[in-house]
């Protein structure tokens, strides 16, 4: 799990009613000013409830970008932390 480290405080400030996003609400149980270690647990939980997990690539370096057209999706070349290279 990604440990916060944009929180200082123990607590938030934002209400879990305006942290949470509209198609995955904060469980019932949680505090209205939820502490850190439950904001990233929330964060942690939508990436894995909409399998957000499986499209992010960490530790890769994008050494080229390139746009194809008009279209809004292009090649991302990027190299793995052995330095393989692939692109998306």
């Amino acid at each position: 799990m990604v440990r916060p480290t944009t929180f200082c405080s123990p607590c938030s400030n934002v209400s879990k009613y305006n942290y949470a996003f509209s198609d995955y609400p904060f469980p019932d149980d949680a505090p209205d000013f939820p502490h850190h270690t439950l904001m990233s647990q929330y964060i942690h939980d939508y990436v894995k409830h909409f399998g957000v997990d499986k499209l992010i690539r960490f530790n890769l370096e994008a050494i080229n970008i390139e746009k194809k057209g008009e279209a809004v999706a292009g090649r991302v070349v990027c190299v793995y932390g052995g330095g393989a290279a692939g692109w998306w």
